[in-house]
Order: C-alpha cells, then structure tokens, then sequence
C-alpha cells in the first residue's frame, strides 16, 4: 500500500515539474509530436510510392509472376512453347493467370512501316491480372472473341499515323516457315504504359496470334497474379509446385525488373535514414529539456535527497517526467499523422505542380 502511495507521489511531483516551465515543455511537446507526425506520414508515403511503383509495372503489365518455358526468357525463341492446356493448373487457386505469345514482325499503314513486337492474349483472361484494359488513351480494348482487332502502343500509333478505325497490315515469319501476313483493325491505342509497350508493341486475341504464326494451343508465356504482389516471394514456391514436371521457369516481377527492386531498396534505406534523424532530434530534445530541468532544480533535488529521499526514486521521478513527455507527445503524433495518413488515402497529394 505504501509503495502504491509512494508512486502515486512520483507521479505527481513529476506531472507538476514538468509544468514548472509551461512555455520549454510546450516547444518541447510540439517538436515531438511534429517530429511524430512527419515521421508516420513520410513513412506511409513511401509505402504508398512503392506500391504505386510496383502496381504500375506488376498490375498495369507483368503480372506478378511469370512462367517460361525452359530457355525463353534468355533468347525469346520462338519455337519455346508451352501447352495452352497448363493454365488449368491454376483453376480453383488463389492465383489469377492469363495466356500469352510474343513475336517479331512488320506492321505497315499506307507508306509508314515499322518493326513491332506483337503480343497475343486472351482480353478476358489479361483482365483478370493486370489492368492494362483501364489505359486506353483512343478507343477501346479487345472484346471477348473478337477477331482482326488489335491494340496499338502510343509511340508505334504515332508512327503509323495510325488511330481507332484505321487498317493496318502485318507480317512475320510463322512457326511452319511461311509468311505470315493479314489485315487488322486498330480498335484502340494505349496510353503510356513502358518504353517498350509504347514504341513497338501490337496487342490482338491470341486467336488471331495463332492463326497469324501457326501455333495452335502453344503459348510463350503465362502471367500470374497472387493476392499480394509486395510479399510475391512468398507466393513463389506455391507456383513453382503447381507447374512443377512442366519444365518451366519461374520468376517475379523483382527478378523480371531488377531496377525497380533497387528503387524500392533505395526508397527503404532512404527511410529508415530519414526515421534514425528524425528520432535522434526527438531524443535531443527531450534529453535538452530534462537535463535543463534537473540543473534548474539542484538545490530542490539536493533538499529532497538530504530529507531522505531515496536516489532510486529520485531517478524514477525525472524518468517519469521523460515519460510522460514522450507519451503525449506520442499519443498527440499518432493521431495526426494517421489523420493526415488517412486524407492522403482518401484524397491523395496532387503533385503535378
């Protein structure tokens, strides 16, 4: 009972003293909980720029992971193909996957011609992983069982002097050896998307892309969506197993896009810089205000220690005014930098300016 008294006391001695100078303790508390505040919401943030990033390049085009066949990430062959029928190894998964084939080829409108890589997909199923069907800057994206239609990449629409309702033609070398040539009408132009897309790519049904090229039920690639492309290393395993005796290789958007690994490794330690400033300010002025505090106060703590006052519990009184400092400062902080986080969510920071 006596030592629930005795803290009782402590505690009221040190709320008192840290009232004692009103006008240091308020800066202090203010800097503090500013220093909180900037802390969550430049931390959120990043978190925010990051997954942003990742969003733009996993869910607009990737995918989070992809699957190859043995050999085709390194050449691009042609001829390294996979069996159509393997997406069925994600049917009932908590995974997402859509078809796709790539080639080389020539796309030509009136004079203008140009080399273009042309990408087959199923538009059903490509919805289902990434969002390119929202980044259409002319037109529309491929219907469902629509054929002779194809999407075109900005820079390359440019180039042809292309637009929706315009008919070009395209030509490439097809899996048999003949020549695969045909009409197509451009249904849609993508906005900017990645230098790649923009400058050379043509999008049709991967119907079409089979006729084009003679690869009935082959595919080159197959894109993934898990349900978090942040934590995608932990996804991987899982899809390595359901392809396992395929002979196919697996990697994620990290080992796809290295660079843009390494901006968000740079964003983390940038942060984690930034935090270890920001927390060494915080600390500095506590410890400025306590060590002020405590020369202002010789004599009184001389006095208190000559009436009997334990040294202990001398030490555990100015800790409690460090405390106490530190916990409104703290519960202040949090609740206006998640306020602040929370706009930010809700209505963004326009940076355009």
């Amino acid at each position: 009972m006596l030592q629930v008294k005795g803290f009782h006391m402590l505690m009221r001695m040190a709320w008192r003293n840290i009232w004692r100078n009103p006008r240091r303790s308020l800066i202090t508390l203010c800097a503090m909980t500013f220093s909180l505040t900037l802390m969550i919401v430049a931390t959120n943030m990043v978190e925010g720029m990051n997954r942003q990033m990742v969003g733009y390049a996993a869910d607009r085009s990737l995918g989070h992971v992809q699957a190859h066949a043995m050999g085709y990430y390194k050449d691009r062959g042609l001829y390294d193909t996979l069996p159509l029928s393997i997406l069925a190894r994600f049917n009932e998964t908590e995974f997402r996957a859509t078809p796709r084939a790539y080639a080389f080829g020539l796309a030509s409108l009136g004079e203008q011609s140009a080399g273009v890589l042309i990408r087959g997909i199923d538009p059903q199923q490509e919805r289902e992983v990434t969002d390119l069907w929202k980044h259409m800057l002319q037109g529309r994206y491929l219907l469902p069982g629509e054929a002779k239609a194809v999407i075109l990449g900005r820079k390359i629409a440019k180039t042809l002097n292309a637009r929706p309702g315009s008919e070009i033609a395209l030509i490439t070398q097809a899996v048999d050896g003949s020549l695969g040539n045909d009409l197509y009408q451009v249904v849609g132009v993508l906005k900017t998307l990645d230098e790649k897309t923009d400058r050379s790519t043509v999008i049709m049904s991967l119907g079409d892309f089979s006729e084009l090229l003679v690869l009935p039920g082959r595919i080159h690639e197959v894109a993934v969506r898990t349900p978090n492309a942040m934590d995608v290393d932990r996804y991987k395993p899982r899809v390595l197993s359901l392809l396992e005796g395929t002979g196919c290789e697996v990697r994620t958007w990290k080992e796809i896009a290295p660079a843009l690994k390494d901006a968000l490794a740079m964003n983390e330690a940038w942060t984690t810089i930034m935090l270890v400033i920001v927390f060494s300010i915080g600390s500095l002025g506590i410890l400025n205000t306590m060590l002020m505090a405590v020369f202002e106060r010789m004599y009184e703590l001389g006095l208190m220690l000559a009436v009997g006052l334990k040294p202990v519990r001398l030490v555990r009184m100015i800790l409690m005014e460090t405390l106490m400092l530190a916990g409104i400062s703290e519960v202040l902080g949090l609740g206006l930098g998640l306020l602040w986080s929370w706009r930010l969510v809700v209505k963004g920071w326009d940076l355009t300016g």
